[in-house]
């Protein structure tokens, strides 16, 4: 029998490989520019020359800003707050602020989380990717703080979760995201005081 030569099969090169460490600096360039320049001025331009290449790499990987935006949150996103059992929800609570306000206080996010909340007012599809890939998973892990609190007794388990939610993140939002003015250190005690009582009034 005749001996076959078999060649193994060739690896696609070049082009036709998104190579991900080009892909990680161009996130990277688009998430700098976002921060700069807000979602409306950014551009894929822009983005291209921050990350010295030609717009054709850009366009490989996303059809426009919307999708590669909708691509950082997917893959790089923001810390998620987790705050493990501590006894009590006023000790949890304080604990929370803490972990929340060290990433509010990030250049990062004081720069960009304004620009995208507002953004979400008149781009639907851009909302529905910041809640799935940055509310929705914050609010289910702020929610195992009311869990324990509910199994302890101190709150109802009849509470209202969203308007709870909603007054456990407002105010740490509000002071770092909206009017800037910030916390000093003793802050997220008064506050872990404060939105106790509110929630064991509910």
């Amino acid at each position: 029998m005749k001996h076959v030569s078999i060649s193994p099969s060739r690896q696609p090169a070049g082009a036709a490989v998104l190579q991900t460490d080009l892909t990680a600096a161009l996130r990277r360039a688009a998430l700098i520019e976002l921060a700069k320049n807000g979602y409306g001025c950014l551009s894929m331009g822009a983005v291209a020359r921050r990350a010295k290449v030609g717009k054709p790499a850009l366009y490989r990987r996303w059809k426009g800003k919307e999708e590669l935006v909708t691509d950082l949150f997917r893959h790089i996103g923001m810390p998620i707050v987790m705050v493990e059992d501590m006894g009590s929800l006023e000790a949890e609570l304080e604990e929370f602020a803490k972990r929340s306000l060290a990433i509010l206080k990030r250049p990062l996010a004081r720069a960009i989380l304004p620009d995208i909340y507002a953004e979400m007012t008149r781009n639907t599809e851009l909302a529905e990717t910041i809640k799935a890939y940055l509310q929705e998973p914050k609010r289910a892990r702020a929610g195992t703080i009311l869990d324990r609190a509910i199994e302890r007794g101190e709150i109802s388990k009849d509470i209202d979760r969203s308007l709870a939610l909603d007054i456990m993140a407002g105010p740490l939002h509000w002071r770092m995201i909206v009017t800037k003015e910030g916390f000093d250190s003793g802050m997220p005690a008064r506050y872990a005081k404060l939105i106790t009582a509110a929630l064991k009034a509910a």
